[in-house]
């Protein structure tokens, strides 16, 4: 089995603390491991790929099933690092 490298205590308030685990980088091995445990049970994986919404089916054929639509002006807070303002 495998273990998650992120700290359970981590998750004890998530709306503040996954926005920063993201940003650190620390949420990706933990997806990871839950996207190849959902695949080993058969199960398709929805994501987002650019601004489409994706499901993968176990025989690796994949669906479009909608449109991220962002506002023009929406930026990604983890992208500004380093704009406190």
């Amino acid at each position: 089995m495998v273990k998650s490298t992120v700290p359970d205590e981590e998750f004890d308030q998530p709306d503040e603390q996954l926005p920063r685990l993201s940003a650190e980088g620390k949420l990706a091995e933990p997806a990871r491991i839950a996207i190849e445990r959902q695949k080993a049970m058969g199960l398709a994986i929805t994501f987002l790929r650019d601004d489409l919404v994706i499901t993968q089916y176990p025989d690796g054929r994949e669906e479009i099933i909608g449109r991220f639509a962002r506002r023009p002006d929406w930026t990604p807070t983890h992208t500004l690092a380093g704009n406190n303002g």
